[in-house]
């Protein structure tokens, strides 16, 4: 797919980072400072920006989230139906709620899911509490369904529909309700031998996607996009593969980029992994 001369929109996402399981509320910031809008120009996108402000006041970090995703599906939702493109730097990744809505309503949604842990557990399997861990579980319909109903456009993805990459760390509760979900899986070693099967078969059932990109998805070798990150992940050449390998394949009208903490990443290694990402999806 050619994607010369595209329009896209830059959304800022700023949240406070109580939100989030990591202090991530200066990394969509640190992203754009590193030079993505000039990378994306470069690579023959027209790319503008657009900033979702946080919170007025104190709030709690339940209400906080979901008042956020309702913004940020209401700025996608818009964008989409312009004809552009989204991308959305964010903190916590629970503003992947408001991120997949805004996904086109015609024809079959898919989540492709990039990350160190899957995010999968619910209010009652949490061991931490934390929402960033409940972020595709509650994408998939699993909990908070009544604050969901309050999302525009927002509709379960089903399980069929999405696939997890990269995924290296999971707790009990994670591994108990994906043992029973029909949730698709690449492991770094299918990734980075070219073995795609689940994202070709992926890509025959949906007719747009929603890419998140949790930047402790690639192995400690790259740098630390977090105090989360781990070895064993996806190195950038293999994630630029990956990503690359996406875009024939299935309509990306959505990218989210998050959970990078800049204080982890002095040399800013990882904002410039984020930016080559991006291009690599979006340039």
């Amino acid at each position: 797919m050619n994607r010369s001369g595209q329009q896209l929109r830059v959304i800022e996402v700023q949240q406070a980072s109580r939100v989030a399981a990591v202090q991530t509320a200066d990394g969509p910031r640190a992203i754009l400072e590193a030079g993505l809008l000039d990378a994306l120009a470069s690579a023959g996108a027209s790319a503008d920006l657009l900033q979702i402000p946080g919170p007025d006041g104190p709030t709690d970090p339940v209400g906080e989230a979901f008042a956020t995703a309702r913004h940020v599906a209401v700025a996608v939702r818009e964008a989409v139906a312009a004809g552009r493109r989204v991308l959305v730097l964010s903190g916590p990744c629970h503003t992947a709620i408001g991120s997949a809505c805004g996904l086109r309503e015609e024809g079959r949604r898919g989540v492709i899911w990039l990350d160190t842990h899957p995010d999968f557990n619910t209010p009652d399997t949490t061991e931490s509490g934390l929402l960033d861990g409940m972020a595709l579980a509650t994408l998939t319909g699993r909990c908070w369904t009544r604050l969901t109903e309050s999302v525009p456009g927002f509709l379960p993805v089903r399980d069929e529909d999405v696939l997890l990459v990269g995924v290296r760390e999971l707790d009990r509760g994670e591994e108990s309700l994906l043992a029973g979900a029909a949730v698709r899986r690449l492991s770094v070693s299918e990734v980075r031998e070219g073995r795609l099967h689940s994202l070709e078969s992926l890509a025959e059932r949906v007719d747009s996607v929603y890419l998140h990109l949790d930047l402790d998805v690639l192995d400690t070798s790259e740098g630390v996009a977090n105090s989360y990150a781990m070895s064993g992940g996806l190195t950038i050449v293999d994630l630029e593969g990956f990503l690359r390998a996406v875009s024939p394949l299935v309509e990306v009208e959505v990218m989210g980029l998050t959970a990078y903490d800049p204080s982890c990443d002095a040399d800013r290694h990882i904002a410039g992994a984020a930016i080559r990402a991006a291009t690599a999806m979006l340039g």
